[in-house]
């Protein structure tokens, strides 16, 4: 008889990473797959890390990472503090990179805390890193190496999916984000965790272009969902809550403080009215502040320099690099120890042990080798001043709370700050105090119920996130609507017949007829009608949404210019109340909409010349739209999907049905999956706010427009030079392309080996914009221009110099070949050119303004728009050199532009300065626009 073996048993996994300033705690939990729900609270465990004499927690692994000249090799957690046993040698020191993680969000490059900075300069330096963040992707290497190792004890195999939720602290935004997520995707690669690599066919495989092309990708790592660190900790608290405790928690309204090493992060949260409640809603914006327990230390380690200034003597004497060193090593090291003591009294002295310090006048020491710091200057010095500010946050954040929801009764202070001596006593003695004062609803504050696992709630909470996503998350209630615009299919079985659409233009104006392109057997455009720049509200003022909402797919059109082999996306925003779905941008019902985000995601796949039969289609295709004079269109499906504070976009082309307008069940079958970008929407469901005791820095607008071209744009006022990258995230991983194929996500970034795949530096340097972002509010012929504008085009070139009067372009004259009034006509395709802002207005002939006062339409069908730095001039060139041009319709800032096929490529690599181009070159190539000088 023969042997059976027995089937591998296969259980899946859910992660839980807690990236905290001081530690790091990764909680796991193991499951049926299919089965997340049957895991108990109780099967939660932590991972456990190397610990040495006196340093460590099992539980806890140090954020610190230190390269060791002498083994060759980096080192983590309490092995980047000691060797052997023994303290770090003096020379290693400089190699010791701490603090790990970036409080306010991801620096610029070279623009990380000068301590941390120079560290990274000399890793930098002797190639043992090649970017500032490479850290963070070490460290995470490290630690999901020793997780794979900890779990293959038990049941984790190379079959194993895993779910991961890792948390973040309230101020990061989508740029930081996205950059923590490509840190982690790499880690993720570089240890082999998940499932093995699959191959994925590619877009060229899907049109059997080039059946050799498959992407290498690793599936779980390449989104990984992420959430704040108040909110997990929500989570878990509320999964523990003792049965004494469920009757006044019910419906109640709770307030979270998490104090960390480097952040505070308070949030307030509405509770359900089950049986076990749970995390109904936030009720306000959150609450951040970078005074964290380290704050403590960066106090003590001031005081001990002032003190030392003339103890010089003590760098030789001990060997050591400088003072900062000695102090690091013999002051803030000890009392890192002590400072946690959780008793009634803020004000206890201290006392140092440090080998030859000699007493002196001022210098701290009455006693050879001993720094002592009386209690009055403990208390008044360091403790004091912190205690303060977490006193006026929380403040700050109850009296939102209770603006919210007058029920808010219970604070609840977890974290390794919330241990510090004294704490709570003064929080009751200042803030409750005062509160209670002022309304009949008492308020509490006590301690985190986590027993013996005070410093693993976050990560305990994220692994619940992982597991039960939107049945434990609070719902978000937008403050504001984002939609995305598109152009629409009308007519026989669509959702808008043609009269339907026709009634939503302006007067005067009609809908757009594609004529019918055949182009072989594999695209054939039917004569289609379309209605162009209408909005599509993904997200509605007013209504709740889960974090991982996910919204029903969509059918749009977009234009693939024969150069470029480009689909972009526009994002809208608007504060107004009762939004339609569906009506043109420029229409009355979308008045105060303005333009927030452009996404171009590559068609570059369509133009692969591997093969010889797409070549020859790609002949054909060109030659048809010239010869019938349409443009090449691309249907596109769009799949938008809630995560966390990022509205992400899954973009797919549909192949084989352009004219079905309506998607089947089976839908992604048929489509060429394009990419996947996002966008912040932090702006609708605001979680952080300004604290007057934050530290002082240029506060960064998650709402700036992102370069998909040659790098940063133009900013608004007051905001940080960093740019928010709206980008394809589908290459946050390394991935490997067989064969050789030319195949990318985005062939327009301008990426170079080693480059942070989200941080895109310019060409040449791009002066701040001194506007604020306006409206989208077309003028109407002969509007003023707004004062910040006039003039703006004055010194620009031109083809007819008195086309401008007073500084204002009265636009290109008519010749009566209605080549212009067909231009003006249309409406542009977004698009995103060198050196624009999307945001503020302009002046343009056939333009008109819509205001609730004045709630017509535009006599035009163009809403031209906002101060981009070229002019509308000249006219339409014939002939032959007309069938050779190719037009790029864009939003210049919403403003119409064409550029001819010589200069639009070096036009959009920044080659060709703007206003440098003689006339006689412009009617070469057929460029209309003139590029004034800047």
């Amino acid at each position: 008889m023969s042997a059976h073996l027995p089937h591998e048993v296969v259980r899946d996994i859910a992660l839980g990473v807690d990236f905290g300033s001081h530690y790091t705690s990764v909680s796991f939990a193991f499951f049926a797959p299919g089965h997340k729900d049957s895991v108990l609270v109780t099967d939660i465990e932590e991972i456990r890390w190397p610990v040495r004499e006196n340093y460590g927690d099992a539980k806890q692994l140090l954020t610190e990472i230190r390269y060791c000249r002498d083994q060759r090799k980096f080192l983590f957690g309490v092995d980047a503090r000691t060797i052997q046993g023994k303290e770090l040698p003096p020379d290693n020191r400089r190699y010791h990179l701490t603090p790990l993680k970036p409080l306010r969000g991801y620096p610029e490059q070279g623009r990380w805390a000068p301590r941390v900075q120079a560290v990274i300069n000399r890793l930098t330096g002797e190639d043992l890193m090649k970017k500032d963040d490479d850290g963070i992707m070490l460290f995470f290497t490290y630690v999901f190496i020793t997780v794979k190792e900890q779990l293959a004890a038990k049941d984790y195999t190379s079959q194993s999916k895993i779910s991961m939720c890792i948390c973040h602290p309230n101020a990061w935004e989508t740029v930081d984000r996205k950059r923590f997520r490509a840190n982690i995707a790499a880690a993720a690669q570089e240890s082999d965790i998940g499932l093995d690599l699959e191959l994925v066919p590619d877009c060229s495989t899907s049109l059997g272009l080039d059946r050799k092309a498959l992407s290498s990708r690793r599936v779980e790592m390449r989104h990984v969902p992420l959430a704040t660190e108040p909110e997990a900790a929500a989570i878990y608290l509320m999964s523990v809550l003792k049965d004494h405790e469920l009757d006044y928690m019910r419906g109640a309204a709770i307030i979270i403080m998490d104090i960390g090493a480097g952040t505070v992060d308070i949030s307030s949260y509405c509770l359900t009215n089950d049986y076990r409640p749970l995390l109904k809603e936030r009720i306000c914006v959150s609450s951040h502040s970078e005074n964290g327990a380290r704050k403590l230390e960066d106090r003590l380690r001031d005081m001990t320099k002032a003190k030392w200034k003339h103890e010089q003597y003590l760098v030789e004497e001990l060997s050591m690099d400088n003072i900062d060193d000695i102090i690091e090593e013999f002051v803030i090291r000890k009392f890192e120890s002590t400072k946690g003591q959780c008793n009634e009294n803020y004000g206890y002295a201290l006392s140092f042990r440090v080998p030859r310090l000699k007493p002196g006048t001022n210098n701290g020491c009455s006693s050879a080798g001993w720094l002592n710091i009386s209690s009055e200057e403990s208390r008044t010095l360091i403790f004091e001043p912190w205690y303060m500010d977490q006193d006026r946050l929380l403040e700050e954040q109850a009296r939102l709370a209770r603006a919210a929801d007058p029920r808010t009764s219970l604070i609840l202070t977890l974290g390794g700050g919330s241990d510090q001596s004294g704490l709570r006593p003064y929080l009751t003695e200042n803030v409750l105090k005062r509160m209670n004062a002022e309304s009949d609803i008492k308020m509490s504050l006590r301690g985190a119920a986590g027993g013996n696992i005070g410093g693993y709630l976050v990560s305990r909470g994220a692994t619940l996130v992982a597991l039960k996503g939107k049945q434990v998350r609070p719902e978000m209630i937008a403050t504001s609507s984002i939609g995305i615009l598109r152009h629409i299919p009308v007519g026989e079985g669509e959702s808008l017949s043609i009269e339907q659409a026709q009634a939503r233009l302006a007067p005067g104006r009609q809908l757009k007829v594609l004529p019918e392109v055949r182009t072989g057997n594999r695209y054939i455009h039917k004569k289609e009608v379309i209605l162009e720049n209408t909005i599509d509200w993904i997200v509605k003022k007013g209504q709740r949404y889960h974090p991982d909402q996910i919204f029903e797919a969509f059918v749009s059109i977009h234009n693939c210019m024969q150069r470029r082999w480009k689909g972009e996306e526009v994002i809208t925003h608007s504060d107004r109340d009762g939004l339609e779905d569906g009506y043109p941008i420029d229409h009355v019902k979308n008045v105060g909409t303005t333009v927030e985000k452009l996404h171009t995601a590559s068609l570059s796949f369509l133009r692969s010349r591997r093969s010889r039969r797409n070549k020859r289609y790609v002949e054909q295709l060109g030659r048809s739209s010239r010869a019938s004079g349409a443009r090449f269109l691309i249907r596109t499906v769009i799949e938008p999907v809630m995560n966390g504070m990022d509205l992400e976009f899954i973009s797919y082309a549909v192949p084989y049905c352009r004219n079905e307008g309506k998607l089947s069940r089976n839908w992604k079958e048929d489509c060429i999956r394009l990419g996947k970008w996002s966008v912040d929407v932090a702006a609708s469901f605001p979680i952080p706010m300004s604290s007057a005791f934050r530290d002082d820095s240029p506060q960064r607008n998650p709402l700036m427009v992102a370069s998909n071209d040659i790098g940063a744009q133009p900013q608004p006022h007051g905001s940080s030079s960093r740019p928010s990258i709206v980008r394809d995230i589908d290459n946050e991983l390394p991935h490997h392309t067989d064969g050789g194929s030319d195949l990318s996500d985005d062939d327009t970034t301008g990426e170079s080996d080693g480059e942070i795949p989200y941080v895109q530096k310019s060409k040449t340097p791009t002066p701040p914009m001194t506007e604020s972002p306006k409206r989208w509010t077309p003028l109407h012929q002969g509007a003023r221009r707004p004062e910040s504008h006039r003039g703006l085009h004055a010194t620009g070139s031109s083809r007819n110099p008195a086309d401008h009067t007073k500084g204002r372009y009265q636009g290109p004259k008519d010749t009566g070949s209605g080549a212009n009034t067909q231009q003006r006509n249309h409406i542009p395709t977004p698009s995103l050119t060198p050196q624009r802002n999307l945001f503020a207005t302009s002046t343009s002939r056939g333009d008109h303004i819509a205001t609730p006062d004045n709630p017509g339409h535009p006599p035009t069908s163009n809403p031209i728009d906002d101060h981009s730095r070229q002019n509308l001039a000249g006219q339409e060139p014939s002939g032959k050199r007309r069938r050779d041009k190719i037009d790029e319709y864009a939003y210049s800032g919403t403003r119409l532009r064409s550029v001819g096929s010589r200069q639009s490529a070096a036009l959009h690599r920044g080659d060709i300065q703007s206003g440098r181009t003689s006339r006689k070159q412009r009617e070469r190539s057929g460029t209309w626009s003139t590029w004034p000088n800047q």
